[in-house]
């Protein structure tokens, strides 16, 4: 399976710990896990930050999009 990640970062373009620890225990069930990290900060951040998530989406297909804290859904949507 396929699962994309979406959530706000402890630095530019790294997951908060917690974050990268459910990533790593869905990899371990042979799923692929990749993150998309949120780089702006704020609801305008957040939202402007969905135009980068739906040009990175064209690119490429998941299974499963889990957005990680309120913030996040925001942009996936």
């Amino acid at each position: 399976m396929r699962i994309l990640f979406v959530s706000s970062g402890v630095s530019l373009n790294v997951p908060s710990p917690i974050v990268l620890a459910q990533g790593k225990a869905l990899l371990n069930e042979h799923n692929l896990v990749e993150f998309f990290t949120i780089n702006r900060k704020g609801i305008k951040g957040y939202l402007l930050e969905s135009f980068r998530l739906r040009r990175y989406l064209k690119k490429k297909e998941y299974d499963v999009i889990h957005a990680h804290y309120g913030l996040s859904a925001l942009t996936v949507l």
